[in-house]
C-alpha cells in the first residue's frame, strides 16, 4: 500500500507541474499578445504629451495628444506632429507649398493675400525678423503654434517637408487637475 500511495503522490506532483507549465505558456503568450497590440497601435496613432503651453489653448502641458499616421492629405488647420533635429514637436498648418505666407508687424498671418481667418487670441508677430515673406514650396508646409508671442515655429527654423511630419492629431486627452 504504500508503494502505491508513493506512485499516487508522484502521478500528482507531474499533473501539477504539467498544469503549472500550460499556465506559465499561456501567461507569456498573453504577455506577448498585449505587447504586439499595444506597439501597432502606438505605431499606427502615435502619442504625445505636451510639456509646453506652446499650442495654448488647444493644449496644456501635460495634455496627451493621438495622432493618425495614414491621413496623409494634411489641410490648413491642421495640427500635426513634426520631427526636427532636436525632437519631435506640435505645430498648426498655416500654409501649404504654393501659398504665400506674409508676416509683418501688424500682428497678423496673412495668407495668398488675406488675413488668416482664425481662433488665436495671441498676436503673431515676425519672430527675430523684421518681416517674413515668401511661397511655400511644395511638399513643405508652415507651420504656427496656438502661443504665438512665446514659442518656436516656422517663423524661427522655417518650413517643414511633408516627410517630417509624423501624423495629425485627431484627439487631445486632457490630464489637468486628474
Amino acid at each position: 500500500m504504500v508503494k502505491t500511495s508513493r506512485l499516487l503522490l508522484h502521478n500528482d506532483l507531474t499533473v501539477n507541474s504539467d498544469k503549472l507549465r500550460k499556465a506559465v505558456v499561456k501567461l507569456l503568450l498573453d504577455v506577448i499578445s498585449v505587447l504586439v497590440i499595444l506597439g501597432t497601435v502606438y505605431l499606427l496613432f502615435p502619442v504625445g504629451i505636451s510639456s509646453n503651453e506652446d499650442m495654448y489653448p488647444f493644449m496644456r502641458e501635460g495634455d496627451i495628444a493621438i495622432s493618425y499616421i495614414f491621413d496623409r492629405d494634411y489641410k490648413t488647420g491642421d495640427v500635426v506632429f513634426f520631427k526636427d533635429e532636436s525632437g519631435t514637436h506640435i505645430g498648426r498648418i498655416v500654409a501649404k507649398g504654393g501659398d504665400t505666407i506674409d508676416i509683418n508687424g501688424d500682428e497678423k498671418v496673412y495668407v495668398n493675400s488675406y488675413p488668416l481667418s482664425e481662433e488665436v487670441f495671441y498676436p503673431t508677430l515676425p519672430g527675430d525678423k523684421e518681416e517674413i515673406k515668401g511661397i511655400i514650396a511644395d511638399n513643405s508646409y508652415y507651420l504656427l503654434c496656438d502661443h504665438r508671442t512665446d514659442c518656436r515655429d516656422s517663423r524661427y527654423y522655417g518650413t517643414v517637408p511633408k516627410e517630417r511630419l509624423l501624423g495629425r492629431v485627431f484627439m487631445v486627452i486632457r490630464r489637468r487637475n486628474i
